[in-house]
């Protein structure tokens, strides 16, 4: 992969995590991005740089940044935020097992989780914001659960909510879990927690 084809996937990434209608897997990553304009750009180097660096790992790093900035622009990216991405994807069963044992704590029951209060953010929404959850959990339970259609109805928050709610939304296409296995583990974790 060399510096314009590490471009054309940050930009197919850019556009999945900012617009309604693009989905970077639907369309397989293909943009309309032009060898001309790329020349043209004074950032051009950091894709080069990237290219080398992370190489068969490039949409991996740049889906890692967009994670944490949406709207990021490629000189802000970071190599740390790639390592915890990774750390988390490595072990995916295990973080969303950890998430789901905390999220328990935190209601008296489960479907609590998920119920604003006054068009509040409810528990979920407010410990995905403050970094207790992590993106993966959040993603997988609205692949199972489809709380953001439910919330999208009920939180009055217009400015921060939508904003996690399209990071949830846009990662559940490029996030590889095995969804009927997770269902299967987190009912087994809730009815232990709750019933204990």
């Amino acid at each position: 992969m060399d510096g314009f084809d590490t471009y054309k996937t940050y930009l197919a990434l850019k556009t999945h995590f900012n617009s309604q209608s693009y989905d970077y897997r639907k369309y397989n990553g293909k943009t309309g991005a032009k060898l001309e304009s790329f020349i043209k750009r004074k950032d051009r180097f950091y894709f080069s740089r990237i290219s080398n660096k992370y190489k068969e790992e490039v949409e991996n790093y740049f889906i890692a940044n967009f994670l944490e900035e949406p709207k990021g622009w490629v000189g802000n990216f970071n190599e740390n935020n790639y390592k915890e991405w990774k750390k988390r994807n490595e072990s995916l069963s295990y973080v969303i097992e950890q998430d789901i044992k905390s999220l328990c704590k935190s209601a008296g029951d489960f479907d609590e989780l998920f119920i604003p209060i006054d068009g509040q953010h409810p528990i979920i929404i407010k410990e995905y914001i403050s970094k207790r959850v992590s993106h993966e959990t959040m993603a997988t339970l609205d692949s199972i659960l489809n709380y953001t259609k439910i919330l999208n109805e009920k939180v009055n928050d217009v400015v921060v909510y939508p904003k996690y709610e399209n990071v949830i939304k846009k990662y559940k296409s490029l996030i590889s879990t095995n969804l009927v296995e997770q269902k299967i583990k987190i009912l087994k974790i809730v009815k232990d927690y709750y019933e204990s």
